[in-house]
């Protein structure tokens, strides 16, 4: 279950669950009844950028008033504007020439990036990822 906790948007202290479909869509149910979607889509213009979109949903039928979708626009701004300095970084480094091999990922903070692509160079390799073998 996805239970309360000090579910204080000031704070982000609060319970959470994230259902992500790799590359670009992932959802997030906030205790104890909110959840959100996101889908992130390239620039076709300038493969630099990127448009995210979310949307906010209440999960206990009550419809969320204006000010609770501020609420939470905001803080997914918030957390935004946090992961864009992080992955702005990220890129230097892979845009760098120590990286032109593929980079090397951290054992100690990068597992389940390590494990999701070992997971996809397998299903690429035996046609699973390619849907019926074509």
């Amino acid at each position: 279950t996805n239970q309360p906790s000090d579910n204080d948007l000031d704070s982000l202290n609060m319970s959470a669950r994230f259902l992500l479909r790799v590359p670009n869509f992932f959802l997030t149910s906030y205790a104890p009844d909110k959840m959100i979607d996101t889908l992130i889509l390239p620039d076709s213009a300038d493969p630099t950028k990127c448009w995210v979109q979310h949307a906010w949903y209440s999960t206990s039928g009550k419809p969320l008033t204006d000010e609770e979708i501020e609420t939470w626009r905001a803080l997914e701004q918030r957390v935004a504007d946090e992961d864009i300095s992080i992955m702005t970084n990220v890129q230097r480094g892979t845009d760098s020439v120590v990286a032109d091999d593929g980079g090397v990922l951290s054992p100690a903070y990068e597992s389940c990036v390590a494990s999701f692509y070992k997971h996809l160079v397998t299903a690429l390799g035996d046609g699973q990822a390619l849907g019926d073998g074509q």
